[in-house]
């Protein structure tokens, strides 16, 4: 699935970094621009923050738009009596703040958000 992302992500002209640290967002008018990480600066007009429980790190200062929070979560990898099928979707309750998904051999990964991370 990730690999699927990446793939596209690619093909619409995205530069994928790995092996770096980034150390900052660029902000010009209230917007993000860009990223300085540890090889250099990178200007763009969309940056994809894909820090996870780290998310905070990057925009807990004043001049970043719309910062985001993380929330602290639990995943259990089950292998129930009935397998779940590869072919279902991810399953999100926003309101109960639980997901499912596929894991392949008929297992599922379920998980719980239960706890937001204040930075």
């Amino acid at each position: 699935m990730i690999l699927g992302l990446v793939n596209a992500f690619q093909r619409k002209g995205g530069v994928l970094q790995l092996g770096t640290k980034v150390d900052s967002l660029i902000t010009l008018k209230g917007k993000v621009a860009g990223v300085n990480f540890s090889v250099g600066v990178i200007r763009s007009e969309i940056v994809i923050n894909c820090s996870g429980a780290n998310v905070g790190d990057l925009t807990k200062y004043d001049d970043v738009p719309d910062p985001f929070r993380s929330y602290q979560h639990e995943f259990l990898i089950i292998k129930p009596n009935l397998p779940i099928s590869d072919q279902i979707p991810w399953l999100i309750d926003l309101d109960r703040q639980v997901h499912l998904r596929p894991e392949g051999n008929g297992r599922a990964l379920i998980g719980e958000y239960w706890k937001k991370i204040e930075r």
